[in-house]
């Protein structure tokens, strides 16, 4: 006779809790990647995500789940930051925040934030760019206050 050992664990507590492997959550952003070809690319994984691995069973394909995916997967740094920060209540406990909702029409989706995006990415060029040209001013007016004590 063989002996069961039984725990009092309930069978929901066994779940695996870590993040499937196609998931869009794992996508992320690659270096100088075009903007419009990421999102494209993510809206790839999520379609293939909901009707291949979940069966179509999820709410991956609303508006809302769409966009706080592509927040998600943004990087903590750099020229998306400022945009993470912004909308970091986009979700909360799991349901879409209700202040993003205008006329029963959801505000930010990917589109929008798409755009946004683009823009925070052209901004923080341009302030890159403003970065270097002021530096090599200062050494030339080093150098040149240089050359006249000398």
């Amino acid at each position: 006779m063989v002996r069961e050992r039984k725990t009092a664990r309930k069978s929901s507590a066994r779940k695996s809790t870590y993040v499937l492997l196609d998931s869009p959550y794992m996508i992320c952003m690659k270096y100088n990647e075009d903007i419009r070809h990421y999102v494209y690319r993510l809206n790839l994984c999520v379609e293939h995500f909901h009707y291949n691995v979940l069966e179509g069973q999820s709410d991956y394909l609303t508006p809302e789940r769409r966009s706080q995916i592509l927040l998600h997967t943004l990087r903590v740094r750099g020229p998306y930051s400022q945009l993470k920060k912004k909308y970091a209540d986009l979700y909360i406990e799991g349901e879409p925040n209700d202040k993003y909702y205008y006329n029963g029409r959801w505000i930010p989706i990917v589109e929008y934030l798409e755009k946004a995006m683009m823009e925070a990415k052209r901004e923080f060029d341009y302030n890159l760019d403003d970065d270097e040209e002021e530096e090599p001013l200062e050494n030339e007016a080093r150098e040149s206050q240089g050359e006249n004590d000398g």
